[in-house]
């Protein structure tokens, strides 16, 4: 059919190996630094997706070379098109957040204070419910930052809290 001359299945083993070769790499043959993990989902697009059995193709017959000689006339946003699908569905970390929350404030009777909640003997005095939307970042004037080593330690003590918005939910 038609289609099978314009789809090609994935070859999961060689593309995995080219995954795992990029996540074991310490610089030295796909970049100046060490690459052992994916700071941005966008880093996705170094991953050939090798398409199953090179072999059959005519050309530099096995290689992959080869196989994009076999479809010169294919534009770069064809050959592009996959990693569109996958990239929207990567993240290595979220930096916003939706905390919903119930909050209550209770009156703790005389002789339970420190004890935890009794439902029979503690009243609650008022409540909360809503939501927040919390944002996480780095703030590039933190003098602190001037001493970050990325290969040494984490980014997370540098990271600084925000809330966006608040919205209070009262059905009445």
């Amino acid at each position: 059919t038609p289609t099978n001359l314009l789809r090609h299945a994935i070859d999961l083993d060689k593309t995995i190996e080219g995954l795992e070769a990029r996540l074991n790499d310490q610089g030295s043959a796909i970049s100046s630094r060490a690459t052992t993990l994916f700071r941005s989902p966008s880093e996705i697009c170094d991953i050939d997706l090798y398409p199953a059995d090179l072999s059959s193709m005519s050309g530099k017959s096995g290689t992959w070379g080869g196989f994009w000689e076999n479809y010169a006339q294919t534009g770069d946003n064809m050959r592009e098109r996959p990693y569109a699908h996958i990239y929207p569905r990567l993240t290595t970390k979220s930096n916003v957040f939706t905390v919903h929350m119930r909050c209550q404030a209770i009156k703790q009777a005389p002789g339970n204070v420190g004890k935890g909640f009794d439902p029979v003997k503690d009243q609650v005095v008022g409540e909360y419910r809503g939501s927040a939307i919390i944002e996480r970042f780095v703030d590039p004037n933190d003098p602190n930052l001037a001493n970050y080593d990325e290969m040494k330690e984490k980014v997370d003590a540098y990271y600084r809290y925000r809330v966006v918005a608040t919205k209070q939910f009262a059905p009445r």
